[in-house]
């Protein structure tokens, strides 16, 4: 079932593509409005009737939830995610760029990345687009710096949802299980990079076009394969196979430390076929007994 949080999330970003390809600004302000309400919606929405859906929704909405609750998915919105510039999706995460700033950008200077962005603010460029004026350039060149110098970190809260979305979409396209969250989100630390996943799906198979709603490749060797999500989460997936998929689990998610101990007791190159499995193995307890 697909969670609120992760609903608001959609919504937000759909009601911002809108605006960003001028398509439907009536329906983008719906959105906007609904991605608010559900932070104060408790049950699950996708568990809710039509009538119970209609007290909290425009009815205009409700139809993108039931579409949601059936295909995890919103077929509109998965269009404009195709037509949309990667960089902008990063844009979009600089305080005070919403749709409709983006769309001036992008439509009238042409500008599609952060870096173009932080260039033509420098120079003054931006001068002669309406709403762009010194004080603004000014304040766009603020929000980068202070974006740039946390962007290695996100709050594991605020990306949990994507992490296990894109596990789960994984799963339902190359109907595998063994695909899992690893490091930092796996342990949900506070903070984290990035997220990390550990398949047995092999580099060739992982094909952009088919992934390209939830996952942005931008590298690919026989180790592991380099992206992020639309909305610029920086995602690695690592690859390996199924008799090595258990013991590689517990390495790319325990602490470095930990890890280390662990290795030094246990002995062999079995496989094994759960993580149940990995964790009986002889020299595992010895560890925690001392």
């Amino acid at each position: 079932m697909i969670s609120n949080r992760e609903i608001r999330r959609l919504f937000s970003l759909y009601s911002e593509l809108l605006l960003l390809h001028r398509k439907d600004e009536r329906l983008a302000v719906l959105l906007s409005g609904a991605a608010y309400r559900l932070r104060n919606i408790s049950e699950p929405v996708t568990s809710l009737n039509k009538s119970e859906l209609l007290k909290s929704f425009h009815p205009e909405i409700t139809p993108l939830i039931d579409e949601l609750n059936a295909t995890k998915t919103i077929q509109s919105l998965d269009e404009l995610i195709q037509l949309t510039p990667p960089g902008l999706f990063e844009m979009m995460r600089i305080k005070g760029l919403g749709g409709k700033k983006l769309s001036a950008l992008w439509n009238e200077a042409g500008i599609d990345t952060i870096d173009m962005l932080l260039h033509a603010c420098k120079s003054g460029k931006l001068s002669e687009i309406p709403g762009f004026g010194a004080r603004t350039q000014q304040n766009i060149i603020n929000s980068i710096e202070i974006y740039r110098s946390n962007e290695d970190n996100f709050h594991y809260a605020s990306m949990a949802d994507s992490a296990e979305t894109l596990v789960q979409r994984l799963q339902e396209i190359y109907k595998r299980k063994l695909i899992s969250l690893c490091g930092e989100v796996r342990r949900q630390s506070t903070t984290v990079a990035k997220i990390e996943i550990i398949t047995t799906i092999s580099p060739k198979e992982l094909k952009d076009n088919i992934l390209r709603k939830y996952l942005v490749i931008q590298s690919s060797n026989k180790e592991q394969t380099k992206g992020h999500t639309p909305d610029e989460i920086p995602v690695i997936i690592y690859h390996t196979t199924k008799n090595r998929f258990y013991d590689e689990l517990f390495k790319r998610t325990g602490n470095e430390d930990h890890v280390a101990k662990v290795l030094t007791r246990i002995k062999g190159n079995d496989a094994y076929s759960s993580e149940k499995a990995f964790i009986k193995k002889p020299g595992w307890r010895t560890l925690f007994l001392k």
